[in-house]
């Protein structure tokens, strides 16, 4: 497998990485393994009623920020709780100085370190742009329930053209912050065939920072192994990936 440079994306992009090893997946396993992370569920849901979540893009976002090391320990839905704190925490919701106080509490009525307890909000991942100094104020996204918008203007590519994914830092002028992105990194810069054209989808790109939905064109373009993965992959594996119409470029 071809090794990638360090990156500076997220924790959640894993994919195409050696050391992760095969999804577990237990298909007996109950939804809740635990009541908190049902309670956890439940705020999500009344955070997205209330406003504080803005749309899906936006608490992805918010949950790729986690602290790396938080991430990968805290499981599924302590993930989503990291992700719920960084949000109150941006809608001026919650005070750090009032979590952080709260976590401690929980630390030692456990007998436990704040780290153990779950130390999600890292000072690093409270923003990805700068904060004003008055609470942000979005509009909720049109149409929430679906990510389908229609567009008079025809798509740039056509089934069976070969188009080129472009590299993470075309995606934004941004290269200190995370920004959020459906491209995952093993499939950047490397040639592949649409194959499918879904019509217009609103962009997670702009729609997680509250830049608006800028609708686009989504396609489901193959890739073969060895593109992504060097010659070493297996020949005859191919890769499907849905990629937004920004993420593309003709090869000719």
């Amino acid at each position: 497998m071809t090794q990638r440079a360090p990156s500076r994306q997220s924790p959640h992009d894993v994919g195409g990485k050696p050391g992760y090893g095969a999804p577990k997946v237990d298909p007996a396993a109950p939804v809740f393994a635990a009541r908190w992370e049902a309670a956890v569920f439940a705020m999500m849901r009344c955070l997205g009623a209330q406003g504080v979540m803005k749309n899906t893009d936006q608490f992805r976002h918010a949950v790729e920020r986690v602290d790396a090391r938080a991430y990968y320990a805290h499981g599924y839905y302590g993930r989503w709780l990291g992700g719920l704190e960084t949000l109150l925490l941006e809608a001026d919701a919650l005070k750090r100085d009032a979590l952080d106080d709260r976590v401690g509490d929980f630390a030692r009525q456990l007998g436990a370190s704040e780290a153990e307890v779950a130390e999600l909000v890292a000072e690093h991942n409270v923003a990805s742009r700068p904060r004003s100094a008055q609470a942000e104020r979005l509009s909720a996204s049109l149409n929430a329930g679906s990510s389908v918008r229609y567009l008079a203007a025809p798509g740039l590519y056509e089934i069976g053209q070969q188009v080129r994914t472009c590299e993470l830092a075309e995606l934004s002028a941004a290269t200190s912050d995370i920004r959020h992105t459906r491209l995952p990194e093993y499939a950047t810069g490397v040639v592949g065939e649409v194959v499918a054209w879904h019509r217009g989808w609103v962009l997670p790109d702009t729609n997680a920072h509250g830049d608006g939905e800028q609708p686009c064109h989504l396609y489901t373009v193959r890739f073969t192994a060895q593109a992504l993965y060097g010659d070493s992959a297996e020949a005859s594996v191919q890769v499907h990936l849905d990629l937004f119409e920004p993420y593309l470029s003709a090869t000719v």
